[in-house]
C-alpha cells in the first residue's frame, strides 16, 4: 500500500492537503476559494487537479516543506 503523506501513521490522524499549500489564508479559506470545499479539505479530491471554481489556482506546496 502506498504511503499517504496526509496520515500520521503513529496516530492515524488525517491532515488536510491544505495544511501544506502556499495559497491557504485561513483554515477554510484560500486564494482559490472563499470557502474551501469540504471534498478538498477532507482529501477526497486531489487539488493538484483543476476543480470547478478554483480560478486556476491549485495546490502548490509551501516551499519550506517536503510535501509532494
Amino acid at each position: 500500500m502506498p504511503e499517504n503523506k496526509y496520515i500520521d501513521n503513529q496516530e492515524g490522524f488525517v491532515f488536510s492537503q491544505c495544511n501544506n499549500c502556499k495559497h491557504r489564508i485561513k483554515p477554510t479559506q484560500c486564494e482559490a476559494f472563499k470557502k474551501i470545499p469540504s471534498i478538498i479539505l477532507a482529501n477526497q479530491f486531489d487539488h493538484k487537479n483543476p476543480y470547478i471554481g478554483d480560478n486556476g489556482i491549485g495546490f502548490e506546496p509551501i516551499e519550506d516543506t517536503d510535501a509532494w
